[in-house]
């Protein structure tokens, strides 16, 4: 009878190696795809934390300039702001630098069907911002306001020219009577007739013992060698301007006017009127 050995191994069978080897392999399989998972994921949230510190880094500034590249790439935010607070500025100063541009540059959006028509709307809009903006004037007038209606009393426009004569005509005696020399050389020598009555209102709103021979020179040209209308107009609303100084001056004036001719007619009628309501006729 044999003897059963306690000591030794156990044997195991092909089947049994094989069964242990597919289980180890089973084993190494799955820890590896765990090992590789748990890589991934702890790659993706790196990546992650990287986006969201690279993000929290940009400044408000920055971003501001990265949207706005998304738009205009050479664009500066900071300085189209300035750009744009400087030209409202500009613009609440001066309320009509739009409308000289235009006329200077001749290059805006106005209709332009024949040679005038571009530079008729431009002098119509002007005149209209002169009537809208007269405040500009009236408040706080100063050299430059001045020289600015100054200027609009010589451009070649009868619109122009009769809004700036308006705001002229509402200014204190001490500053319109400094416009004298521009109202009698840049409108009553024009060749508006519709600028007659409000001109006449001017002169005699200013006139006084230093110009009044200056002014009744001036009209007595302008009966004389003014255009028909113009000398006509002045001829018919003359009664502002007679008085017993200027009666001497005018019926001069009306005995060189041709005769028959318009302006001859309203002259010597004005000036028989204003003899007779002297005499108490």
């Amino acid at each position: 009878m044999k003897t059963k050995n306690s000591n030794s191994n156990p044997v195991l069978t092909k089947k049994e190696q094989g069964l242990l080897c597919g289980s180890l392999l089973v084993i190494l399989v799955t820890l590896f795809s765990f090992s590789g998972k748990k890589t991934e994921d702890k790659a993706e949230e790196t990546q992650v934390k990287q986006t969201q510190m690279s993000t929290k880094q940009i400044s408000p500034e920055n971003k501001l300039n990265v949207n706005e590249n998304k738009v205009l790439k050479t664009r500066n935010p900071s300085n189209t702001t300035s750009n744009t607070k400087t030209s409202k500025k500009v613009l609440s100063k001066n309320p009509f630098q739009s409308h000289l541009e235009c006329i200077k540059t001749q290059n805006c959006d106005l209709p332009n069907d024949d040679p005038r028509a571009y530079m008729l709307s431009a002098y119509k809009n002007l005149s209209e911002a002169i009537k809208k903006n007269n405040d500009y004037f009236l408040k706080g007038w100063n050299e430059n306001k001045k020289a600015q209606l100054q200027s609009f009393l010589k451009l070649p426009d009868g619109y122009v020219k009769q809004e700036a004569l308006r705001v002229a005509l509402q200014l204190p005696k001490s500053d319109s009577e400094k416009l004298l020399n521009s109202v009698t050389e840049d409108v009553l020598h024009y060749h508006d007739s519709e600028l007659i009555k409000d001109t006449l209102t001017f002169l005699n709103k200013n006139m006084n013992s230093g110009n009044e021979q200056f002014i009744y020179n001036e009209v007595s040209k302008a009966l004389t060698n003014g255009s028909p209308f113009v000398s006509e107009a002045l001829a018919e609303n003359i009664d502002v301007l007679l008085n017993t100084r200027s009666l001497k001056s005018f019926k001069t004036v009306a005995s060189e006017l041709p005769k028959g001719s318009a302006e001859k007619v309203f002259l010597s009628s004005s000036i028989k009127e204003f003899e007779m309501r002297q005499s108490g006729g």
